[in-house]
Formats: structure tokens, sequence, C-alpha cells
């Protein structure tokens, strides 16, 4: 059962919640997960390893040293990194891995068994995904970013199935980069964006439950729905997070290295936001006066 997710040094924890996560349901055939990480630290990358249990397979790919030629000029925004197009490359680069592949975010807890999803009849669709629930304006502003109609069926990219097979036969990563490379800034939905445009009847939808935003349901109702997608700016490891909706996600956090780790604050995030720019601009000055002088 192959199972693929993005993350960077500052998602690891939810990361590792997912990975728990998913070790700790029912399945079938053995789990191998595949980690894509940009910029996480050889400690951090440790405790992901340590959220495996079980006879569960983790293998930790750094981004930089299978994609950087591909990524390193798809267009991004200030606050978004190119693990945002990751989602595409990743069926192309696990090819001959297996016949099925399960890519989900980061910020996604699993809360069944996912065999139904690995043995979904695809009907010779490269992916099954859950449409996106977001409201009617919105869809319809996505729909027309992509150059879609406003009513278009349009699907939420942070988990979707895969038919490894398909998905390369119709060369998904290969059209969905050069769209991405197409596009001018500023851009917005990333992977998701991309892969409505290339997938536009190459999708099969699923239930709405396999890709559940818990905040949109009764706290007791989110117990019972099969992943938690817990998308938007507030995350569970947020200490203004609303607690009622942290269950699931605390009861498998308990068995991580993040266990007693503090929740920061919004105040908090913003200072530390703002620092991280603060040192990425004075790298890039550092690097820029480096490559001058070398040049000299």
């Amino acid at each position: 059962m192959l199972i693929a997710c993005a993350t960077d040094r500052y998602y690891v924890e939810m990361t590792g919640v997912l990975i728990r996560s998913v070790c700790a349901q029912p399945h079938s055939d053995r789990l191998r997960f595949y980690v894509f990480c940009a910029g996480v630290p050889q400690k951090d990358k440790d405790k992901l390893a340590a959220c495996a249990f079980g006879d569960a397979e983790i293998n930790i790919v750094d981004i930089d040293d299978v994609l950087y030629e591909q990524v390193r000029d798809l267009p991004v925004r200030k606050h978004i990194s190119v693990v945002a197009y990751v989602s595409i490359f990743i069926p192309k680069l696990l090819e001959g891995e297996g016949d099925r592949l399960l890519y989900v975010d980061c910020d996604v807890v699993v809360n069944t068994s996912l065999d139904p999803l690995f043995a979904l009849d695809l009907g010779n669709r490269a992916v099954g995904a859950a449409p996106d629930t977001t409201l009617p304006d919105r869809m319809k502003m996505y729909n027309e970013a992509i150059g879609h109609s406003a009513e278009a069926p349009y699907f939420n990219s942070g988990i979707f199935i895969v038919d490894i097979k398909t998905w390369n036969a119709h060369r998904v990563t290969e059209r969905g980069a050069a769209y991405a490379r197409s596009r001018l800034p500023p851009i917005t939905q990333h992977d998701q964006a991309v892969l409505n445009k290339v997938l536009k009847d190459d999708w099969l939808p699923l239930d709405p439950s396999w890709n559940a935003k818990p905040t949109d349901f009764t706290p007791a109702t989110v117990q019972t729905m099969p992943i938690l997608h817990y998308r938007g700016r507030s995350k569970p490891f947020h200490a203004d997070f609303p607690k009622k909706y942290r269950t699931v996600y605390d009861m498998h956090r308990m068995h991580t290295p993040w266990a007693k780790t503090r929740r920061l604050s919004k105040m908090e995030r913003s200072l530390s936001k703002r620092r991280r720019g603060l040192m990425e601009r004075l790298a890039a000055v550092r690097g820029a006066l480096v490559r001058y002088f070398q040049g000299a």
C-alpha cells in the first residue's frame, strides 16, 4: 500500500501525526510511505521515521535531490514554497513501485482503513478525488482561473488515489508541469489548479467523507469521518485551533515525538513568520554577494 506526502520543516509535526494515524488503522497490505521533504533537518526526519510502527516502511526523500530542476522555476507566491507542486511529480517518480498510490497532504489524519480506496475501480481514469466543498462563488473563481466553466466539476487535491500506470500513460506529470510553467504569477491553488486543468475529464468523484474538513461538521460527526483534512490557515498544532475539533488529531499526536510540544499562539506564529522572512532575505543577499565576488 503506497502512500506519499510532501512536507517542510514547519509542518513536520502534522506529517508525523499523519503517519501515525495511518499505521493505527487495519490494512490488508503492508504500508509503504514516501515522505518528500523540503528543508527538513535530520533531527525532524528521525522523528518522522519514529512515527511509523508495525511493519510499515518509511522512505524519506529530499526534494532537492530528486526534483530541484523540475520545480525550481515553477511560479509560487511569497508564503508558498515549491512543496505545493510536488504531488504533480510523485506518480512519475514512483513509477514501478506499485499499481496504486494514495497522495495525501501533510495536514491530514486518517481515521479508517484505506483498503476501499486501493480497491476502488477508477474506470480507466487516472485519479479518484473528492469534489471541493468550497462556496459557489469561490468555485466559480477557481474554475474560471483555469479556463473551465463556472459549473465544471472541481476536486480538492489534498487527497487523491492514483492509478500509476494510467497517470503516466496520460502524461499527467508532463502536461501538469508544462501548464504550471505557462501560467503567470500571481497563481492560486497551485497543484490543485494544475491537476484540475489537466484532469478535467480524467478523475472519478469520491464520497466527500474521504476528504472532510473537520470544522464543517459537528465534533461528534468528525470522529466518524474516514479522512480528516485540516485545510485552512488554522491547524490543530496551533493554540487557537478549536479544541473540540482536535480530538482525533490529539489521540494520535500523543504517540508521536511532538506529544508535549507547546502549541504556538497566532502572535507567536506571526513573529516567527516575519523572522523566517528576514532570514530568507538575508540568505538571498548573502548568496548574491558570494556569487558577485566569485565572479569578480
